[in-house]
């Protein structure tokens, strides 16, 4: 697969000034890496997110970076081309759009660690012809790669399963040379349970502990008390 590309300006207004990126239509960024400085940009928004897209997390980018205009104190001399993976997204809690957005630049000759998104395919006779459950345990794994060999995703095959309680393990799964999958081979990646065991694991969760009377302290009773109690 080609390396994706994205254009990237550097950017000056930093702090609460970067409100006024996201007005302009702009997406602020910070490009970082192994012995490299951090550089600030700016990203137009609908550029990002069409890459975001096709990107995830797992897909190198070339990341173009436009030198700043004539007469900036810190101009560059050209436009610098990284190749990066997108570390980290960061969304607006309010209306859910992109807010900042950590580029990591990587080294082409050290292996580096990413999540890779698993895509299930097919259909599980299990579920199809025994009325199992189609329980999914995990939607990524965590590889560990040279980048030039990062995948962007791993297709699950649940057509193979065919009886209740089987599962899908992470030993099953078609890993490309050069992947190394830093999960146990054993793990489970798909099961399909019956109904009956989907049941009972719901209502288990949903058992309250015993509500427990709460025992007040007793109060001590003073003598003088003691004696009127007497008489």
């Amino acid at each position: 697969m080609k390396d994706l590309q994205l254009k990237a300006e550097i950017r000056t207004k930093t702090g609460k000034k970067v409100k006024i990126l996201r007005k302009e239509g702009f997406v602020p960024a910070v490009v970082y890496g192994h012995k490299t400085e951090n550089i600030p940009l700016k990203i137009k928004y609908r550029d990002f997110k069409k890459i975001y897209e096709k990107a995830g997390e797992s897909t190198l980018i070339e990341l173009q970076i436009i030198p700043r205009q004539k007469g900036s104190e810190t101009e560059t001399s050209k436009s610098e081309v990284k190749k990066v993976l997108i570390h980290n997204v960061q969304f607006d809690p309010l209306t859910d759009k992109f807010f900042h957005v950590d580029f990591y630049q990587v080294k082409m000759t050290e292996k580096i660690t990413a999540e890779v998104a698993l895509k299930f395919v097919g259909d599980a006779p299990a579920v199809k012809n025994k009325g199992g459950i189609l329980v999914k345990n995990t939607d990524k794994l965590q590889v560990e790669c040279l980048p030039q060999d990062l995948i962007h995703d791993i297709e699950v095959d649940i057509g193979k399963i065919n009886e209740l309680d089987d599962s899908i393990y992470v030993r099953d799964l078609p890993i490309p040379k050069g992947i190394n999958i830093l999960a146990g081979p054993d793990e489970p990646i798909a099961t399909v349970v019956s109904p009956s065991t989907q049941e009972e694991e719901k209502e288990e969760e949903e058992i309250k502990p015993e509500e427990v009377e709460e025992v007040k302290p007793t109060e001590e009773v003073s003598d003088e008390e003691k004696k009127k109690g007497q008489s």
